[in-house]
């Protein structure tokens, strides 16, 4: 939802990375690799509108998928 500012987001605006994302995410974990790391990173989407799909682990797939792409671009 691009009207909410990023002060005002909640758990529930906390949705998959993919094309749109607005925080960074890639940009973030670039960032981390690039210092050195090399531990796990998690995601955490806990809007109800990913906790209720129907088919939770393809949108999660999808989501790592394009994670991928775009660290190995």
């Amino acid at each position: 939802d691009e009207s909410i500012n990023f002060d005002s987001m909640l758990d529930e605006h906390r949705l998959l990375v993919g094309p749109h994302d607005r925080l960074d995410s890639i940009g973030q974990v670039q960032q981390l690799l690039a210092a050195g790391y090399d531990q796990y990173i998690s995601f955490e989407p806990f809007a109800p509108a990913v906790c209720n799909l129907d088919d939770p682990f393809t949108a999660i797939q999808g989501s790592m998928d394009e994670i991928r792409r775009k660290l190995t671009a």
